[in-house]
């Protein structure tokens, strides 16, 4: 690797790292990424995506905060933990395919354990919200967007593992309130009982999964304390429960991560997703939703909001309809350029006759 670069929502943060590494004839560099907004994501991945990248480490973390949303609207904890590092990795496939054998390391926690995905409720519309059950949710999706990218793409040499690196004494629970605390255990007073890590101390399994040869012909694994995770079982605070396993929920997380991003992204996308031998086609995607259920398999091709977060969407001026045709889900701008769309698409047809 020639030079290290590094993503940081504070680049003057960064500069003394980066200069130390430089005084020590490496060669490091940072630039300013901001996980809370899509957007700026892929302008620093454009600059990022020019050359083959040999390694992607995916960091950056929100813990147990308020009800905030990113720029795009969705829930903080699910936006920036899991979303943004959706989108910035696929934006960078292309480079991490040209380097022909690259890893991929996913941080994450046992956080995963306080909650599945809720694919019914990923935005907390319809239930009370709670940071450490939003939490939980984002968690579970850093584990299963490791496994679906690993068996997406380890044919063409890119190899994912999600790491654990253990608790450390770090600016993460900067959001945390004194009940958050206490129900985590680490008050002050529980606190002094916990064996905390030291950041290089953390920062080792990590590095395994980077650079450890013994993982070289592996991938979608859980990894903590520089070993594959065991399996949870009851009272337990490490290990990887079994719904962050889930092969399933980790195709179709992905679909809902690309649909989702496409949305509010205004790009246009493919989705025909087979789910246990049923076929089902995007039929709502909106800023806060994308069902993909099979339930919501449609057959008829209509323009449609089918869902009521997509309807709201429309009348927020994020998203107007879905265009489904010849099984393509197109996601469309708000309503003013919709009716741009529409106005076009009708003089086009009066054109012909």
């Amino acid at each position: 690797m020639n030079s290290a670069g590094s993503g940081v929502r504070d680049v003057a943060v960064a500069r003394p790292l980066v200069e130390s590494i430089v005084a020590n004839g490496g060669k490091a560099y940072a630039a300013q990424l901001d996980l809370a907004d899509l957007r700026p994501i892929e302008r620093f991945a454009s600059a990022e995506a020019r050359h083959p990248l040999h390694l992607l480490i995916n960091n950056a973390d929100v813990m147990a905060c308020p009800h905030l949303s990113i720029a795009q609207g969705f829930e903080m904890q699910l936006g920036v933990n899991h979303l943004g590092h959706f989108h910035v990795t696929s934006l960078l496939l292309p480079a991490l395919k040209a380097a022909n054998g690259v890893r991929v390391v996913n941080l994450l926690s046992s956080g995963h354990h306080w909650g599945d995905f809720d694919f019914a409720d990923p935005q907390f519309e319809n239930r009370n919200y709670d940071p450490l059950v939003a939490y939980g949710q984002a968690k579970t999706a850093n584990v299963l967007f490791t496994l679906e990218l690993d068996r997406q793409f380890r044919g063409e040499s890119i190899r994912a593992f999600a790491v654990m690196p253990g608790g450390i004494r770090t600016s993460l629970g900067r959001y945390m309130t004194d009940d958050i605390r206490k129900r985590l255990g680490t008050d002050t007073e529980a606190a002094r009982t916990i064996h905390w890590k030291t950041v290089e101390q953390g920062s080792a399994t990590t590095l395994w999964a980077a650079f450890g040869e013994g993982l070289a012909e592996t991938g979608g694994l859980y990894l903590e304390d520089c070993a594959e995770a065991v399996p949870w079982t009851e009272g337990m605070h490490n290990g990887v429960k079994a719904h962050a396993l889930d092969q399933h929920n980790a195709a179709r997380l992905w679909a809902w991560s690309k649909a989702a991003v496409a949305a509010v992204t205004w790009e246009a996308y493919t989705m025909k997703i087979d789910f246990d031998g049923k076929v089902a086609l995007v039929t709502g995607v909106g800023a806060a939703s994308a069902d993909l259920s099979p339930q919501r398999q449609r057959s008829d091709r209509r323009d449609l909001v089918a869902d009521r977060q997509s309807r709201r969407a429309c009348r927020n001026g994020q998203l107007c309809c879905i265009q489904v045709r010849d099984e393509r889900a197109v996601p469309q701008p708000g309503p003013r350029v919709c009716e741009a769309l529409n106005d076009r698409q009708r003089n086009r047809a009066g054109s012909r006759h």
